[in-house]
C-alpha cells in the first residue's frame, strides 16, 4: 500500500475536520434547545414532570460520543493512509510483476 500524496491527506482532514464540526455544531444545537424548553417548562409549568432532564443529559452524552467517534473515524482515516515502509517500484506492466512473483510453469508460455 503506497502512502496517499500530503495534498490528498491533507484534502481528507479537512472534510473529516468539517464533518466533526457540523456534528458539535449539530449537538450543541440540540442541548441549547433542550435547555431552552427546560427552562420553558420549569418557569411556567412548576412542579410538573417532565423528562426534559433525561433528555439534556442524552443530548450532552450523545453530543460526547458523537465527537469522539467522529474523532477516532478521523484518526483511523487518516493514520491508515501512510505506510511506513514503502515498497520500490518494480517497474513493467501488470502482467510482468505478477509473472515475476508467481512464474509460470514449465511449457507454459504467454
Amino acid at each position: 500500500m503506497q502512502a496517499l500524496p500530503d495534498q490528498v491527506t491533507a484534502d481528507i482532514s479537512t472534510a473529516l475536520g468539517w464533518v466533526l464540526a457540523l456534528v458539535a455544531a449539530v449537538c450543541v444545537a440540540k442541548i441549547l434547545f433542550v435547555g431552552a424548553r427546560m427552562a420553558w417548562d420549569h418557569q411556567h409549568t412548576p412542579g410538573v414532570e417532565s423528562p426534559v432532564g433525561a433528555e439534556f443529559a442524552a443530548a450532552v452524552l450523545g453530543w460526547i460520543l458523537a465527537a469522539a467517534a467522529a474523532g477516532g473515524i478521523a484518526a483511523t482515516l487518516l493514520g491508515g493512509s501512510s505506510d511506513p515502509t514503502p515498497t520500490p517500484d518494480p517497474g513493467g506492466n501488470l502482467v510482468e510483476q505478477i509473472e515475476q512473483v508467481n512464474p509460470p510453469l514449465e511449457g507454459q508460455q504467454r
